[in-house]
């Protein structure tokens, strides 16, 4: 069983990082007002699948990772609905939020790691309940958030595949 365990948490955490780089990918093309519709698809398959294999390891209690696999399920769900509306300004913005908000889970769950397995980190305060772990995952909160809105603001000028999106006219005075 413990061979096993030890497959499928490696599986697991590749599949995870895969779908984190992908997700950045992803938000910097969203960025850069460009929309790469396999790129996406394939970002929403790792994370799916993450997220999926998250919830497969044996547990005796209601944790914190449940609750942020909960979420992300969520998020995966509207992701995938607003693909189908990006040519609406509130399906792009739907999009985007989900977007970001899936691979900000990703990221926080890569830095918890991060903080819970390196012993360098631990030394500086008790893992994830430690004041360093807080000041990390605010600051990725604050990029996140900083990001998210810069795409956001670009989302009237997204290009989905070779078509530029249609802007709203400003009202005529």
């Amino acid at each position: 069983m413990s061979a096993n365990l030890t497959l499928y948490t490696a599986i697991h955490i590749i599949l995870g990082v895969l779908a984190l780089g992908l997700g950045v990918l992803v938000l910097y093309q969203l960025a850069n007002l460009v929309m790469k519709f396999k790129l996406a698809a394939a970002y929403r398959a790792m994370s799916a699948l993450t997220t999926a294999t998250g919830f497969g390891f044996p547990f005796v209690k209601f944790l914190p990772s449940h609750m942020i696999g909960i979420l992300s399920t969520l998020s995966l769900i509207a992701m995938a609905l607003a693909a189908y509306r990006l040519k609406s300004s509130l399906g792009r913005i739907a999009y985007v939020l989900s977007t970001s908000v899936t691979v900000y889970f990703l990221t926080f769950v890569a830095i918890a790691q991060i903080f819970t397995k390196v012993p360098a980190l631990n030394a500086h305060g008790p893992g994830i309940d430690g004041a360093p772990f807080i000041v990390v995952q605010t600051l990725v909160l604050a990029i996140f958030i900083g990001w998210t809105t810069v795409i956001l603001r670009a989302t009237r000028r997204l290009q989905v595949g070779n078509e530029l999106l249609p802007t709203p006219m400003p009202p005529q005075s």
